[in-house]
């Protein structure tokens, strides 16, 4: 799984019946691979749970997603693990294929729900329009095997 995740002021994605909007958090896009796991899942939701995005009074990153009462939009998207150097169009050999992706990025969705309460989903192979308000700007990227 990689995963490229960015702190934002708000963030909402348009689907197809309704929209999702999050204030103060983080919007994370999630790329599934076919070696992707339950450990895989668990590991991802304790880092991003814990991980310390938000800065404290002196501006140091000291400040996990709870710290905030923050929200995370998370939103599958099988592009970033595209191959982009050989060619003039991207690969997406690295990604799962869509059969596999939609049963693994339901699997996260299960597993984040019943763990951490902060978590608002994207729709899984659909066209959505993402708006993003960036705090920083920051941007990270993570990888989970």
């Amino acid at each position: 799984m990689l995963a490229l995740v960015q702190r934002v002021k708000s963030g909402s994605v348009k689907l197809s019946k309704h929209k999702e909007k999050i204030e103060s958090g983080l919007v994370i896009f999630v790329c599934l691979e076919d070696t992707d796991t339950e450990s895989t899942f668990l590991k991802f939701g304790h880092k991003m749970e814990k991980y310390c995005f938000f800065n404290d009074e002196q501006g140091r990153f000291s400040r996990c997603i709870n710290d905030i009462s923050g929200e995370v939009l998370l939103i599958s998207q099988f592009s970033l693990l595209a191959s982009t150097n050989k060619g003039l169009k991207p690969s997406f050999h690295k990604a799962a294929n869509y059969q596999d992706a939609k049963k693994l990025f339901k699997c996260l969705k299960e597993i984040l729900c019943s763990r951490y309460n902060f978590y608002k989903f994207g729709e899984f192979g659909a066209n959505m329009t993402v708006e993003i308000i960036n705090d920083g700007p920051l941007t990270l990227t993570f990888k989970f095997k």
